[in-house]
């Protein structure tokens, strides 16, 4: 069987948000899909892996955020569907 790709729907944060830091990642998709890698970008510009994804396909995912210190961050995941 092929893998494909299914898109993202939204997440939580949302793109270009500003606030507190969250205590939790959210993303949706359009089709369960299983995220493969998930990783933070630090305002340092480090990546930081996020570890603990579930294997199994969701057409959502909520991670624990790890403890962030005020900055810019950005959220870098890869998913495959099913």
């Amino acid at each position: 069987p092929a893998l494909a790709h299914s898109p993202l729907q939204k997440s939580d944060p949302a793109d270009g948000s500003v606030g507190p830091a969250p205590a939790s990642f959210t993303v949706s998709f359009a089709h369960p899909a299983r995220l493969t890698s998930l990783q933070l970008k630090t305002p340092a510009g480090d990546t930081q892996a996020i570890r603990g994804l579930s294997k199994t396909p969701a057409a959502s995912h909520t991670v624990a955020a790890p403890k962030l210190t005020p900055g810019r961050y950005e959220l870098q995941f890869r998913a495959v569907a099913d």
